[in-house]
């Protein structure tokens, strides 16, 4: 008998990614950019991914477990033609603070140009409008993480005709609606029926001791007697 689905999804499986996440966020982070005003922020590269990544499967859903130390660096240019750079370190990217909400990202922003009046005021603005360029990005992680390796460790019963959903359930597929069909029987026309016959008899079964009841008590009383219809000894 064949597997369905959900028994087949049932338990624990992981695959690790770690290596395609660093991808998708050099992908992703590198070259993004923010201008407000006469301000422009600009990720110029990842430095680097630490942590690891999975997608998990349990009793048919899909589970995203990741937890990275993503470092990047950025450069920014403001009024007046002033340009600094420097590194922004986000030491946690998680399942827990990306889809719980658990904890609220944290961010070491640093900058690598002197100091000055307009480099401090520039840095500020770093400050302000680079973790919502970065967010935007992490939010899109975990379901990129779904449709890219979901269906690697969904298991799929085709008779079923089943497909994984981005949740991890298995979605049932759409039957098309189908039209009743009508039978009609002209009128003047006459219903064939059909009779049998069955026959019957009554049995009638009964049994009685050809013995007397002297003969039956010590049949079942007496230990020479016992081993010839219980087959062990008295």
């Amino acid at each position: 008998m064949a597997m369905s689905s959900s028994t087949a999804n049932w338990h624990w499986k992981t695959k690790h990614v770690s290596g395609w996440a660093k991808e998708w966020f050099t992908s992703e982070l590198a070259g993004a950019s923010k201008q407000d005003g006469s301000d422009t922020i600009t990720v110029e590269r990842l430095i680097g991914v630490d942590g690891d990544v999975e997608i998990g499967q349990r009793k048919s859903k899909l589970i995203t477990i990741y937890d990275c130390r993503i470092t990047l660096t950025w450069s920014a240019e403001g009024a007046d033609n002033t340009t600094i750079k420097g590194t922004i370190v986000i030491p946690e990217v998680s399942h827990e603070n990306t889809i719980d909400g658990a904890s609220d990202y944290t961010y070491s922003t640093t900058s690598s140009t002197g100091d000055s009046k307009q480099i401090g005021a520039l840095l500020a603005r770093v400050k302000y409008l680079l973790p919502p360029l970065l967010e935007e990005r992490f939010r899109a992680f975990p379901q990129a993480l779904l449709d890219t390796h979901g269906k690697d460790i969904t298991v799929v019963v085709a008779s079923e005709g089943n497909t994984p959903s981005g949740s991890g359930t298995v979605t049932p597929a759409r039957v098309p609606p189908t039209t009743a069909k009508s039978s009609t029987v002209p009128s003047g026309s006459t219903t064939a029926k059909t009779s049998g016959v069955i026959n019957t008899a009554t049995v009638k079964v009964s049994s009685r001791f050809m013995a007397s009841a002297e003969d039956l008590w010590g049949l079942f009383t007496d230990e020479n007697k016992i081993s010839m219809w219980s087959r062990a000894p008295a």
